[in-house]
């Protein structure tokens, strides 16, 4: 009768997880019941409560180069693998290696620690003021204020998309959370070439070229680059800062 008046079961309803809660001689209790069948033979009393956990389902979004694109609810404890399986696998043209993982939790830590840089900034400003009267030193704290504060951040997550690698280890298979999101590129033949260069942009990738030869190809470096400091972002997410050596000839290309 109780379910009947509740206008019934929900799809994502849990029918193995059911609990009576009951105040018996002025103490509560709870039970679990072993499965839904079991509540036939339950007999309630004016203040018991009913409670059916929903299923942990998680609902996740994945695009690009799969078979079947679109958003699919997965189980609690599925992850990467189970997700590629549902939407179909990869299409031939995918770049795994350039997988993208953007998950809820890991945009707010990181929009949480860019608020934290810029209040740490502006309290060194504030310890420094006496510093600051010339008016070109003033200009230039106004601008890094202006670009810290709008810098864009990412809820992208380093993840493993390399299928057979999941299936060696299955301890690369991570686990999904509701609303996260992926993007499996396509494969591309090109470097990106970002910052203190005479022309930025993306060029076409090959195996003989060094870091030096990418820069050049975009004009090489500006007057106010600190060459000191080259970073590689990975397709993957994982960057690391470089000194200028070949390190595509010497076996670490990602391609």
């Amino acid at each position: 009768d109780i379910i009947f008046f509740s206008n019934g079961l929900s799809r994502s309803a849990d029918e193995d997880f059911v609990t009576v809660e009951k105040i018996i001689n002025g103490i509560a209790t709870s039970r679990r019941l072993e499965n839904f069948n079991k509540l036939m033979s339950v007999k309630f009393d004016d203040g018991d409560k009913l409670f059916i956990r929903d299923l942990a389902l998680r609902t996740v979004t994945i695009s690009g180069a799969v078979r079947n694109p679109g958003t699919f609810e997965l189980n609690e404890g599925d992850g990467i693998l189970e997700l590629i399986s549902r939407s179909g696998g990869y299409r031939k043209n995918a770049y795994p290696f350039g997988g993208i993982l953007l998950n809820n939790s890991a945009l707010e830590v990181a929009e949480f620690a860019r608020e934290e840089l810029y209040r740490s900034f502006l309290s060194s400003i504030a310890d420094n003021a006496a510093l600051l009267n010339q008016s070109d030193a003033i200009t230039s704290i106004s601008f890094l204020l202006s670009e810290l504060k709008n810098t864009p951040v990412s809820g992208r997550v380093n993840a493993e998309f390399n299928i057979e690698k999941i299936l060696d280890d299955k301890n690369l298979n991570t686990i999904l959370k509701d609303g996260d999101s992926i993007l499996i590129p396509e494969k591309i033949d090109h470097i990106y070439v970002f910052g203190e260069v005479s022309n930025q942009g993306s060029v076409a990738y090959s195996k003989q070229n060094s870091i030096d030869d990418y820069i050049s190809l975009k004009g090489g470096f500006s007057d106010m680059a600190d060459k000191t400091s080259i970073f590689l972002v990975h397709p993957n997410g994982v960057s690391e800062k470089l000194d200028r050596k070949n390190v595509f000839r010497d076996g670490i290309s990602r391609a």
